[in-house]
């Protein structure tokens, strides 16, 4: 029997911080096409262009999603169709590289930027962060006043089921809400931004270093005893 080498993927295990900006293994950026039209897709793998396409949106045929491996990409003259309200992934499968994401709307009179994710995620946009190493996590909304923990523990007795995701609302004046959330190593907190926003992700601490609960007496009903019969 021919023997298969396992191959470590190391950022996935070492990574402590996680930043919208920068694009890396277990981030990724989930942006919509509302509107018909031509688009111009450019990626960015630290400050040099790897990749660039043309999108097209509102054609019959398009797809409704796509899902596109950035450490996978490079060249020149990439086409893809979308349907109107389409949407298209974008996330780092291996590697140390950090990527950005530049989309520009082409019109008659003007070139519109719709995404630079190298400097904010647009409002109705989905960041999502899968975390691996237990411990908390604080959420920064960056040159805003919003702040949040997660909190990753590791699979108990459970139903683990590392394809469930936990949503994220980020409102008004970056608030994140719910503030804090609990999930399992492995599985996803997805934020949704309906203002633009840039989003960190960062490890604080080990779950063992918070204060540990207070413990009250449990309080048990005793049942009244029957009498005996005769």
């Amino acid at each position: 029997m021919k023997r298969k080498n396992v191959v470590l993927n190391r950022p996935v295990f070492a990574q402590r911080a996680f930043d919208s900006r920068a694009l890396t293994v277990l981030t990724t950026l989930f942006h919509r096409f509302p509107e018909a039209g031509d688009y111009d897709l450019t990626i960015w793998r630290d400050e040099r262009m790897v990749y660039r396409a043309h999108v097209r949106v509102g054609m019959e045929g398009g797809a409704l999603q796509l899902h596109l491996d950035l450490a996978a990409l490079e060249g020149i003259g990439g086409s893809y169709l979308l349907a109107s309200g389409g949407v298209i992934g974008f996330y780092v499968s291996r590697g140390i590289g950090r990527y950005r994401v530049e989309i520009i709307q082409l019109t008659h009179q003007e070139k519109i930027v719709r995404l630079n994710s190298g400097h904010v995620i647009p409002e109705g946009d989905l960041f999502a962060v899968t975390l691996v190493r237990p411990g908390i996590y604080r959420v920064l909304q960056v040159g805003g006043r919003g702040e949040g923990e997660i909190h990753v523990r590791l699979p108990g007795k459970e139903r683990y089921r590392p394809d469930q995701v936990t949503r994220v609302m980020v409102g008004k004046e970056g608030v994140i809400e719910p503030h804090v959330v609990e999930i399992l190593a492995g599985q996803s907190v997805v934020f949704w931004c309906t203002i633009p926003a840039s989003l960190r992700v960062e490890w604080l601490k080990a779950m063992e270093e918070l204060e540990p609960p207070i413990q009250r007496p449990r309080l048990t009903r005793r049942q009244p005893r029957q009498p005996a019969q005769k």
